[in-house]
């Protein structure tokens, strides 16, 4: 238990100095398939062909598709990189919708809010939540690229429509050397940037990132949309589902 004690100490003194300068860039974030999204095994023929395909489409257009955060000391915003494609491909189409790329995301951490703009079907919800989660920090270390990393896991009960109870995990790893409190997917309140984020069988990992230490960048919230809260919009579609049943 001392020795724990120990670790933080010194591990977050260093991070509450660092925080204090002034710190604003870009990361661009990509993604890779680690294991079947959509399992199958008890389902029909003709069920394990739809799985089969979703998950060829995810592994089939993870080089097209890239997000972007933007940050500066307080907040930050993030949201796909749009790109023209030359046809309708509704395989990159159902990639970008399962990966975020339907939802742009601020963070404000001195506010202690996350706000979602979310498209569902070309009406705008913002939806609001709190910045802060309970994280639980370990001592697990790995390097990326130049940076040494903590891994962080975030643990939450989920309710499905049909209203049955799972445990959803978030895994991260961050690098106080870069002391930005943000990642991707508007995850953050870590003593670090995220670099790398499991969820839901996708890792969404850097490609780029760029720093500014001299100049902030301003980092505005986003306005067109109904504003609503994490709940009321979840309720929203469990209403609409159970008039499908």
């Amino acid at each position: 238990m001392k020795i724990q004690k120990v670790f933080l100490f010194f591990f977050i003194i260093p991070f509450f100095s660092f925080s204090q300068k002034k710190i604003s860039g870009k990361v661009i974030y990509k993604y890779r398939v680690k294991q079947q999204v959509f399992k199958s095994e008890k389902e029909s023929e003709n069920a394990k062909s739809v799985f089969n395909n979703f998950n060829k489409n995810l592994e089939n257009n993870k080089d097209q598709i890239s997000y972007e955060l933007i940050f500066n000391n307080n907040s930050s915003y993030y949201k796909l990189i749009k790109k023209l494609n030359p046809d309708t491909d509704k395989g990159i189409d159902f990639a970008k919708l399962y990966t975020g790329g339907k939802e742009e995301i601020y963070t404000n951490k001195n506010k202690n809010l996350k706000i979602k703009k979310i498209d569902v079907f070309g009406d705008f919800f913002l939806v609001n939540s709190k910045f802060k989660e309970d994280w639980k920090l370990t001592q697990q270390t790995k390097k990326i690229g130049k940076y040494n990393c903590f891994k962080a896991f975030l643990e939450k009960e989920t309710k499905g429509f049909n209203n049955k109870k799972s445990n959803f995990i978030t895994q991260v790893w961050y690098t106080p050397e870069i002391p930005a409190n943000f990642g991707p997917k508007g995850y953050g309140n870590l003593p670090g940037l995220i670099l790398e984020l499991e969820q839901g069988g996708v890792v969404y990992y850097v490609e780029k990132i760029e720093l500014n230490n001299k100049k902030n960048i301003v980092i505005n919230p986003p306005q067109k949309g109904k504003i609503i809260s994490e709940e009321e919009f979840s309720n929203m579609f469990r209403k609409i589902d159970k008039k499908r049943d």
